[in-house]
């Protein structure tokens, strides 16, 4: 399916680009994984060198984040690695991240949005039990897990496993790793900085790397190891990977800041496509300060809330659509500016 795409053509053909998008709806999930990975290419090659069009790219990343919305965990996890591979790519700058999470927000619909922040979610309380798995290891570090500890990683290792595809061993994969965990320094050094608030994206993705190559993850020579082996290995990538934070950080979040003043300051931010104008920054900026909220540099968060909420000039979008509420995490592009500030005031 990837020879669709020429890449050196500076325009993939319409006819092309509507048989991915039309795939990535397909039955089987290997054709839609193949064609959604196609488009993020797309994507991705747009987001570099700018060749892709405004329309393009924005059905193109309204097509992958709506798969999102299919009840399997499998298409779940073709969205998060996508998005973290493609959309936001984690191995980019700082600088360059933050202008790729501002380009997709830009030109995201409403569906696409609240997939955005289902996705946010998922990480959030992912690593939260992660984070206390992690803690009621090291509470327990040298000595053997009472029984009333052990039940209460047995419920969290529950929770966990709903993240990974159906599979009947994986409650028996997490509970093997956590014990490996718990027997081996390295493999706990390992996890509890993967797991360490404030931990720098760079950071993190090293310590992933590590994890998966200290369980024995082998993708390059699958025949050197057992099917039983090559599940764990499976199952401890998926939840890690799902877990770990390896696009935000507090430089991120300086980051992201400091362009959101020039967007308050030009009124848009204009990119390779779309333009992301005040309104839509504020959004962005709820949904980071609702899962994300440590990696904020809050004293400079509530000086733009000030700067917003106290410039009569940017008062309301649109007066008829107003609504009064200001406790709702996900608002669309008819609240007022003052709206969304006050509630992203009340998150940080």
């Amino acid at each position: 399916m990837t020879g669709l795409i020429k890449q050196s053509e500076s325009e993939v053909s319409d006819d092309a680009f509507e048989l991915l998008k039309e795939r990535s709806r397909d039955k089987t999930l290997s054709i839609r994984k193949e064609a959604s990975s196609a488009l993020a290419s797309l994507y991705k090659g747009g987001l570099q060198s700018g060749w892709l069009s405004a329309t393009k790219s924005a059905s193109a990343l309204n097509t992958i984040l709506h798969l999102y919305y299919q009840n399997s965990t499998d298409d779940k996890l073709i969205v998060e690695r996508l998005l973290k591979s493609s959309i936001i790519p984690y191995n980019f700058e700082n600088a360059v991240r933050v202008q790729a999470l501002f380009r997709c927000y830009s030109l995201m619909d409403e569906a696409s949005i609240k997939a955005m922040q289902e996705i946010f979610k998922t990480q959030y309380f992912a690593l939260k039990l992660l984070r206390d798995v992690v803690k009621l290891l090291t509470d327990h570090r040298d000595a053997k897990i009472p029984s009333e500890v052990n039940n209460e990683i047995m419920g969290v290792i529950q929770h966990l496993s709903i993240l990974i595809p159906k599979s009947e061993k994986s409650v028996e994969h997490l509970k093997r790793f956590f014990n490996q965990v718990h027997t081996d320094k390295t493999l706990w050094n390992h996890l509890v900085k993967l797991t360490k608030p404030q931990t720098a994206c760079a950071q993190a993705t090293t310590a992933l790397r590590d994890i998966l190559k200290k369980i024995g993850t082998t993708a390059e020579n699958p025949n050197s190891v057992n099917d039983n082996q090559t599940n764990y290995a499976r199952v401890v990538k998926i939840l890690l990977e799902r877990c770990a934070p390896v696009l935000f950080d507090r430089n991120f979040g300086m980051e992201l800041v400091n362009q959101l003043y020039i967007i308050k300051k030009t009124g848009c931010l204009s990119g390779t496509a779309g333009r992301m104008n005040v309104t839509r920054s504020l959004r962005l900026l709820l949904a980071v300060s609702v899962y994300f909220k440590e990696i904020l540099p809050l004293n400079k968060v509530m000086d733009y809330l000030l700067c917003i909420l106290s410039d009569e000039n940017s008062s309301v979008l649109n007066d008829e659509n107003v609504s009064s509420s200001a406790n709702s995490n996900s608002y669309n592009d008819s609240y007022t500016l003052q709206e969304i500030a006050l509630s992203v005031s009340k998150k940080t």
